[in-house]
C-alpha cells in the first residue's frame, strides 16, 4: 500500500467524523441557543472541511514520526496550546503585542477562526476570505506533504514493514476498543498481527 493512499484514507475517515460532529454542533446551537448563521451554510461547510483537512494533516505529521502515545500527546499539546491561547479562540489576536500579532496570524487556527466568525457573524463571502482560505490550504498541503515524506513503516524494535503502521492502527483502535468494550486480545492490532504475520 502506498503511503499516500494510507495517509489519505486516514484523513478522509477523520473528515467524515468531523463533518458529522460539526453538523450536530451547529444544529444543536441553532435549536438550543438560537445561534443564527448570517452567512452561507455552504461557506461554513467548506471552511469546516478545509479546517478538518488542515488539522488532519497536522495530526498525521505528528503521528508519522512519534514512537509512543505519550510522545503524540506531548507534541499535540506543544502544537495546540499556543493556538488555543493566541489564535483568537479565547482572546482576540489584537490584544497581544504588535510584534506577536504577525506570528499569531500565521498560526493554523487563526485564519480558520477568523473565517468562521466572519461568515457566521458578519455574513462574509468566501471571496472576501481568500487570504485566510489560502493560508488554511497552505497549511494543509505542507503538513500532508511532510507527513507523506517522513512517514515510515518501520522503527526500533519492530520489523521494517510493521512499526509505524501498527502504531497508527493502535491510535485508531484505542477509541474503538473503549467504545465497543473490545478486550485487548481481540483488538485491531492483534487482528493485524494475526493476519500479516
Amino acid at each position: 500500500m502506498k503511503r499516500s493512499h494510507f495517509l489519505g484514507s486516514m484523513m478522509i475517515s477523520r473528515l467524515l467524523f468531523t463533518v458529522t460532529e460539526v453538523l450536530i454542533l451547529v444544529l444543536g446551537a441553532r435549536w438550543l441557543f438560537g445561534v443564527v448563521n448570517h452567512g452561507s451554510f455552504l461557506a461554513v461547510a467548506l471552511l469546516v472541511i478545509l479546517g478538518a483537512c488542515q488539522f488532519g494533516g497536522m495530526g498525521l505529521l505528528i503521528a508519522s514520526r512519534a514512537e509512543t502515545t505519550e510522545t503524540v500527546s506531548g507534541l499535540m499539546n506543544l502544537v495546540m496550546l499556543p493556538m488555543w491561547i493566541g489564535s483568537g479562540v479565547f482572546y482576540s489576536v489584537e490584544r497581544f503585542p504588535a510584534v506577536l500579532q504577525m506570528v499569531l496570524n500565521a498560526l493554523p487556527l487563526t485564519p480558520l477562526i477568523y473565517s468562521l466568525r466572519s461568515v457566521m457573524q458578519d455574513g462574509a463571502s468566501l471571496l472576501s476570505l481568500l487570504p485566510q482560505i489560502g493560508l488554511i490550504s497552505l497549511w494543509t498541503i505542507v503538513t500532508f506533504a511532510l507527513a507523506m515524506r517522513w512517514f515510515r513503516w518501520q522503527g526500533p524494535g519492530q520489523p521494517a514493514e510493521t512499526r509505524s503502521f501498527v502504531f497508527l492502527i493502535e491510535q485508531l483502535a484505542v477509541p474503538y476498543n473503549r467504545v465497543n468494550h473490545v478486550p485487548e486480545a481481540a483488538s485491531l492490532v492483534n487482528l493485524y498481527y494475526s493476519t500479516f504475520e
